[in-house]
């Protein structure tokens, strides 16, 4: 059993990079997430060019910078509309490889701000 790499300065780096492209987003992107209306936070699992999919449940997201990829379950709530910044951010977890090399249990963990939307009213 391997134990997965931990955040070093390298990947410190490398995330402070990643976060720089993850900054010049301007549209909902998979990660962030959806203040429903009852307050609850939801997060974007997926997206078309006219709807997004919320996680099923807590799932992992792969950072790669400019966008997330998600690996997990959807649920099966369709959100259609334009989506409004509400100008708030979450920490949220996501992974990218250790030392920027891919490969088998490279994975580290790390914490990106996500916006947070809502539907309009």
């Amino acid at each position: 059993m391997s134990i997965a790499p931990s955040l070093d300065p390298l990947d410190a780096q490398i995330r402070n990079r990643l976060l720089h492209l993850w900054a010049t987003r301007r549209a909902p992107h998979i990660g962030d997430f959806l203040r429903r209306p009852d307050g609850s936070l939801a997060r974007i699992a997926a997206k078309t060019p006219r709807s997004f999919q919320l996680e099923l449940a807590p799932s992992t997201y792969f950072f790669a910078g400019w966008y997330c990829s998600h690996s997990g379950g959807l649920s099966q709530e369709d959100v259609t509309g334009t989506l409004i910044d509400t100008g708030e951010t979450i920490d949220a977890p996501a992974w990218f490889f250790h030392h920027d090399i891919a490969g088998p249990r490279r994975g580290v963990t790390c914490s990106i701000p996500c916006r947070i939307f809502r539907q309009p009213s």
